[in-house]
């Protein structure tokens, strides 16, 4: 059952147009392989052979999964596959200490979860680059709905740009995480 606080969020992010988000420096290097067929291909086109081979997993462990969604889920993953910050965050949570929380987060779900979380988390993505167009106004209502952690309303109060930001990196980690424990990452 979805919540009333996420159906706010939702229905907040539907009313306003939709736009695309993005995280991390993109790499400007020209890398070359040489691939199993002998076919030289850039960094991008390997890629973009990835990209296609998330998408078809994708659509196997979610099989009522729309192929545009899965490609778009593929392309942040792509993305986040190349962000330096992002592979920090992903040792940084697969090493160490991190590595049996992390084990135990992965066992937890399916395929299928997995998958679902993925287009969940890039769909919030989005949306919030709706919600935040007014900053003030998605604190009001993130506030009303009691989304906000009770320690952190007085900060977001003298700065509603912090939530934003906040709500942004906290996205992007759900996101790299079901990523990283359905194997794509």
């Amino acid at each position: 059952m979805i919540s009333l606080g996420k159906l706010t969020f939702f229905f907040l992010a539907i009313c306003l147009m939709s736009s695309n988000a993005q995280f991390g420096v993109p790499r400007n290097q020209e890398e070359a392989d040489v691939g199993v067929d002998g076919e030289v291909r850039t960094a991008e086109q390997q890629l973009s052979d990835y990209a296609a081979a998330v998408a078809a997993k994708l659509m196997e462990s979610a099989p009522l999964m729309l192929e545009q969604t899965a490609v778009d889920v593929a392309a942040m993953i792509e993305f986040a596959k190349t962000d330096p910050e992002t592979s920090l965050l992903l040792r940084r949570m697969t090493d160490g200490s991190g590595a049996e929380h992390f084990g135990a987060f992965a066992d937890s779900m399916s395929a299928a979860e997995i998958a679902t979380g993925l287009v969940e988390t890039l769909n919030d993505l989005k949306m919030s680059d709706i919600l935040f167009k007014d900053p003030e106004r998605a604190l009001r209502e993130m506030k009303k709905e009691g989304m906000l952690p009770p320690d952190k309303i007085k900060l977001y109060e003298k700065d509603p740009k912090q939530l934003e930001e906040d709500t942004r990196k906290s996205l992007y980690f759900t996101f790299v995480s079901l990523g990283a424990a359905g194997g794509y990452l």
